[in-house]
């Protein structure tokens, strides 16, 4: 069996700053997705803006460690993809200090584990929701639509 593969060619911006700048102007929302695995990244991220059509500027961080201090050096990421399993630092250890320093940014578990007992222990740990791996376009819009929802609630408040 083999998989096809058509190499692309990517233009690098000199100056990431001025770019930076360019796209968080254009973008309707910021995502962080801390994923370790590459091609679980590279998939979300096809989901996210060409199946979805989600106007948004994504993040990729490798680790639990990475992801807290994204987020508390960036306040406009407005929604979190956290793995649970990463190295360095898990999800949960992770959410734990994300949410110490930002208790609203809504953090979704992404877990490859989804029994009731799983499911319990990621909602015990404060996660705003929770996607099963592997993830389908129909439930990653579903639950971006339930934190969408969630946040418009919480903003009327």
């Amino acid at each position: 069996m083999t998989i096809p593969y058509t190499p692309t060619q990517y233009k690098l911006a000199t100056d990431t700053s001025e770019q930076t700048i360019k796209d968080n102007s254009k973008h309707h929302c910021k995502i962080l997705v801390a994923e370790d695995e590459e091609i679980n990244y590279l998939y979300l991220e096809i989901l996210l803006k060409d199946k979805i059509n989600l106007d948004c500027i994504i993040i990729h961080e490798k680790n639990g460690e990475e992801a807290v201090s994204i987020c508390n050096t960036q306040p406009e990421i407005d929604i979190v993809l956290m793995d649970l399993k990463m190295p360095n630092m898990n999800g949960f250890e992770a959410l734990k200090l994300i949410k110490e320093e930002r208790p609203k940014l809504p953090i979704i578990a992404q877990t490859a584990f989804s029994s009731a007992e799983d499911i319990e222990k990621i909602k015990a740990a404060g996660f705003d929701d929770y996607i099963s791996k592997p993830i389908s376009e129909e439930a990653l819009t579903a639950v971006l639509e339930r934190t969408r929802k969630r946040k418009e609630k919480n903003t009327l408040k």
